[in-house]
């Protein structure tokens, strides 16, 4: 690209920007459903097959920032101009084989949505607002606004942060920070929200570290467990009667080339996990299973990164199919993913991979949710900056693959340390029950001791517990 090209391109981008910041609201254009076009060569294998494209034609909307799906509902969003507060998001129903739109609801610099059943979380920002995870229930009359969700680390309006958060069912977990054994000091936790009928209550804040702790946390949700990653290190806890319990702290190996968050996904007894890796040509699918007896790990599967440098991973997990989704850097500011899936019957096997049908190459390709027989993916491509659009993938009736990954955790390969909390033990824990706790004095013991604000966790010996009364260290 010539010099005049480039200036020509940069102003462009830049009367574009200007003319979002100077609208104050900006309704959605009329959304497109389109069929995808034909196949390319190296576009998927497998029987995954592209479903429909979900477009819109008013780039300044945004268009295409967000998405989730669970079954026959579609959640397609924009976050719109966060100086404005003009996102929106388009629900839409399947009819057959068509898909109708049934309601369309407010969002505020959407940052990320997720939909489980009858209930939609919108991570919002705004320049005018703190930063929120916004509720909507569906009922008889269609959505309606439920909740509005705010944490104080989440930071004021215009903040501009996005919490991290994870819906299943009647809860809703959001990573936080909370005050650390030391003034001046925070740690990383999960929020539990439950819903009740007139809305959702804050049941339990659950902080499994003694130790300062800024780093970003990852959280994962299904049923009443709950997975909170913090420094790549999986906390996981199970509701009981009268509260929350500590069940495992599994740790995949460690990895010098590791510098992003670990990615986590729970469902049911399984738990996969990616802990990202810089410049190397694969990757690596953690699995856990747990039974009887506890957790273990199941397996350790490689995908293949290219020989480009690891930009991001995220995994998703649905019934017995798990869906790990790449981004590789082709270049400055050019990104290309893919979607590897794989499921289980009587081993792993992997079952296909999805990309974009369309034929350049530069496309940025980033899934934004799976539910067992539907991939949503979100398709950006380099030339359009402002362009961004949907697409669907979904799974045919093509024969099932044959023949199983090696599971190199048959051969005792699998490193991970897997920390099962003793059933028995309960009750002695670190009491986090109450307003001062055993766990708050053994922190500050062991800071004076070593003087360090940053140290290696003590392994608990007993479960952790925290319920709806429960203040730990705060």
């Amino acid at each position: 690209m010539s010099p005049r090209e480039i200036l020509g391109a940069r102003v462009t981008e830049a009367m574009l920007v200007a003319v979002a910041l100077l609208t104050p609201s900006i309704a959605a254009a009329a959304l497109d459903i389109s069929p995808c076009p034909a196949a390319t060569v190296d576009d998927r294998f497998g029987p995954w097959r592209c479903d429909s494209i979900f477009s819109s034609s008013d780039f300044q909307d945004y268009w295409g920032n967000v998405g989730a799906i669970w079954g026959d509902t579609l959640v397609l969003g924009y976050a719109g101009d966060r100086f404005a507060d003009a996102g929106e998001l388009l629900v839409l129903q399947r009819d057959g084989d068509s898909w109708r739109e049934v309601d369309r609801l407010p969002a505020r610099g959407g940052g990320s949505v997720a939909l489980r059943g009858d209930v939609i979380v919108s991570a919002d920002t705004s320049e005018t607002a703190p930063s929120a995870l916004n509720v909507f229930v569906r009922d008889a009359g269609g959505w309606t606004a439920h909740a509005s969700l705010v944490d104080d680390s989440w930071g004021p309006k215009g903040s501009n942060f996005v919490p991290e958060f994870a819906l299943a069912d009647d809860l809703i977990v959001a990573a936080t920070q909370v005050p650390g054994p030391l003034p001046g000091c925070e740690t990383a936790a999960a929020a539990v929200y439950r819903r009740e009928f007139d809305g959702w209550r804050r049941e339990a804040t659950l902080r499994p570290l003694y130790e300062c702790s800024e780093s970003t946390a990852r959280v994962a949700a299904d049923g009443d467990r709950i997975a909170l990653v913090i420094d790549h290190v999986a906390h996981i806890f199970s509701r009981e009667d009268d509260g929350w319990i500590k069940e495992a702290v599994i740790t995949p190996p460690p990895d010098p080339a590791t510098s992003t968050a670990t990615e986590v996904a729970l469902m049911g007894d399984r738990l996969a996990m990616i802990v990202p890796r810089r410049g190397e040509a694969e990757g690596f699918l953690h699995l856990y299973r747990r039974a009887s007896d506890g957790w273990t790990p199941e397996t350790k599967i490689a995908f293949a990164n290219g020989d480009w440098d690891f930009y991001f991973a995220r995994v998703f997990m649905s019934g017995d199919r798990v869906v790990v989704a790449t981004s590789e850097r082709l270049g400055a500011d050019i990104f290309i993913g893919s979607a590897y899936i794989y499921t289980f019957t009587d081993a792993w096997y992997l079952e296909g991979r999805v990309r974009t049908p369309w034929p350049e190459t530069s496309d940025s390709f980033m899934v934004q949710s799976f539910d067992q027989e539907s991939i949503l993916a979100r398709v950006q491509p380099t030339s359009e900056p402002y362009f961004r659009d949907f697409e669907l993938f979904r799974a045919s009736g093509a024969s099932a693959p044959t023949t199983p990954l090696p599971n190199p955790c048959d051969g005792g390969a699998c490193d991970d340390e897997v920390e099962n909390i003793e059933l028995e033990e309960r009750g002695d824990g670190c009491g986090c029950r109450g307003s001062t706790g055993d766990g708050r004095w053994l922190a500050l013991v062991v800071l004076m001791l070593f003087g360090s604000r940053r140290r290696a966790r003590p392994r608990p010996r007993a479960h952790q517990r925290t319920g709806a009364a429960a203040t730990g260290w705060m």
